[in-house]
């Protein structure tokens, strides 16, 4: 093991070899959601939060959107606005590397010690495609010989501070370390953690940001005229904390994220100190005063549930002064019934697929009912098993009724369509996706929207 010694490195050598040079950096999404991503991305690029020189350019490379000739300054504030991606990497180098001399030196020559924080805890990751150097295993001991050298440590992918990728690709090689560290769905107010929680917040925010477009901004429509977030099958607080941040458009530094990049010695503190001060000075403009509803009826869901949302109402007593109005109800979804409020938002996200044995009841059929004679207007999502995209996953025993359709009734299964326009409950789109190995849909849904009051309070979208 090298040195683990972190020398003071000048603000003459930042400048010259970072802080002045354009950077690029690579954007891993949900592959089925690439439209939403793009869309968030754009939006960022074209209202910065202050004046950059450069002008971005967005291209494509594999399933990642790359973002080139970015100033050094603007990678935390997009690291720290976007919602809707995984992880966002920066590239340390770009090069040739046809043979293992090239390939050593390529890596060499980057600055580790002042692109990382000594004694970080990494994992690695190689892909080679279409190159000389196809083994993997070996490209991966030079990466690893380097980095033990320069004092870090390594790690599993899982368990890993940080990963540091290096892609080889028709002979060409990209160094990538991630800005995130921990995976960007998660927002950093979760205390407890015993629930499952089978969305990640980077799909919930895919699914908001595409319900807003196909229901909201189609139809001339904004959030001020939401009255109500109800959120039947809460689980962990997954979907409220991406509908609040949704709705504000607001980074997830207001509910006490941290990112991998503001560790790193290159970044810029007061710059970062900018950026932050900014976001949080947007946020107490756009919160939204509407009351978040929620239930689950599983007591250690509702236990964690409460937990989290209680962490994330004193996260945003802390970082914006606010307080964030809820009400939990623990039982059946059906308890959980709309108020006086006329518009109402319902991102639902019921038990389905291996999540659900209820005996052959047909469960979805009991959703759509509540919301067609429970709710009085709205819209929103519902997921659910797709049958189609699961026909080759293994079979499982989940009822002795062989005609029972177990959460996989969709919303035109039971005579919903959005073609008839005296039906109240519309389905407006379905989307589909995979979720941890199975695949799923959404149906965006709409009811009778109504004439909701105008808001003095500016919410995002």
């Amino acid at each position: 093991m090298g040195s683990t010694d972190q020398t003071p490195i000048s603000e003459r050598y930042l400048k010259k070899n970072f802080w002045s040079q354009p950077q690029t950096v690579h954007l891993r999404y949900p592959s089925e959601f690439a439209a939403e991503v793009e869309s968030e991305l754009r939006e960022i690029l074209a209202s910065p939060l202050q004046e950059y020189s450069a002008e971005p350019q967005v291209d494509r490379f594999e399933n990642s959107l790359v973002v080139f000739n970015l100033n050094f300054r603007q990678i935390f504030e997009l690291v720290s606005r976007t919602l809707t991606v995984r992880d966002i990497l920066w590239e340390l180098y770009r090069g040739s590397a046809g043979g293992y001399a090239e390939l050593k030196s390529g890596i060499s020559k980057i600055a580790w010690k002042a692109v990382l924080p000594v004694g970080a805890k990494l994992g690695l990751k190689v892909r080679s495609i279409q190159s000389r150097l196809f083994h993997e295993s070996g490209i991966r001991d030079v990466l690893k010989g380097i980095l033990q050298t320069e004092g870090f440590s390594l790690a599993s992918v899982d368990d890993a501070e940080a990963n540091v990728e290096l892609l080889l690709h028709n002979n060409e090689m990209r160094v990538l370390v991630s800005t995130f560290g921990r995976p960007g769905g998660e927002r950093g107010f979760k205390k407890s953690l015993k629930a499952v929680a089978p969305i990640k917040g980077e799909i919930g925010a895919c699914l908001h940001r595409r319900t807003q477009a196909t229901i909201l901004h189609a139809q001339g429509r904004s959030w001020s005229s939401v009255e109500e977030i109800l959120l039947p099958f809460a689980g962990s607080g997954t979907l409220a904390a991406e509908t609040l941040l949704g709705m504000m458009r607001a980074s997830p530094l207001i509910l006490g994220r941290e990112y991998f990049w503001e560790r790193l010695p290159c970044h810029t503190e007061k710059s970062n100190m900018f950026i932050r001060d900014k976001l949080f000075a947007e946020a107490r403009t756009s919160f939204p005063r509407v009351p978040f509803r929620m239930n689950d009826s599983d007591p250690v869901q509702v236990q964690s549930l409460e937990e989290n949302i209680l962490s994330l109402r004193a996260a945003l007593q802390i970082s914006l002064g606010e307080v964030f109005s809820f009400e939990l109800i623990s039982g059946d979804f059906d308890r959980l019934q709309p108020s006086s409020a006329k518009n109402v938002y319902l991102p639902l996200n019921p038990p389905y697929g291996e999540r659900l044995d209820d005996g052959g009841v047909d469960f979805s059929a009991r959703i759509w009912s509540w919301l067609k004679n429970s709710v009085p207007s709205g819209f929103g999502y519902v997921l659910r098993k797709n049958e189609a995209g699961n026909r080759n996953s293994r079979p499982t025993n989940r009822s002795k009724n062989p005609e029972a359709k177990i959460g996989k009734t969709s919303l035109g299964e039971i005579g919903f369509e959005g073609n008839d326009v005296n039906e109240p409950l519309k389905r407006m789109e379905s989307i589909s996706f995979r979720l941890g190995g199975l695949s799923v849909s959404a149906d965006l849904f709409e009811k009778d929207w109504l004439p909701g009051p105008d808001s003095n309070q500016r919410h995002g979208g």
